[in-house]
């Protein structure tokens, strides 16, 4: 479970449900299929919560590894299994293949 507290709730979501993680207007939000939470947090502090199935794959996002369906590297695209699209930054590009080809998925 990955818990986000709020002034007004605490949450508790399941880590197999949330996709990925996105860094805008200076907050965090937690993004599953049904629901994206908003909470004040850095991405570093979120990923050093994280376990191996997470990785940094821009400055801005925290994947799922298990969620996502396609890389491609040419054009630094990340397609996750909803067939939503998110960047893949040069910078996280090698972490990113290193990563994916330990697992065996490339």
């Amino acid at each position: 479970m990955y818990v986000i507290k709020t002034k007004a709730k605490d949450y508790a979501i399941p880590i197999n449900d949330i996709l990925f993680f996105e860094s805008r207007n200076k907050k965090v939000f937690l993004n599953t299929i049904s629901q994206e939470l908003g909470f004040y947090e850095s991405l570093d502090a979120v990923m050093s919560k994280l376990n191996d199935d997470f990785i940094r794959v821009h400055k801005g996002f925290i994947v799922n590894i298990e969620k996502i369906a396609s890389i491609d590297f040419r054009s630094n695209i990340i397609t996750l299994n909803n067939q939503m699209i998110l960047p893949l930054s040069r910078t996280y590009k090698s972490t990113v293949k290193d990563k994916m080809n330990e697992r065996g998925v490339l």
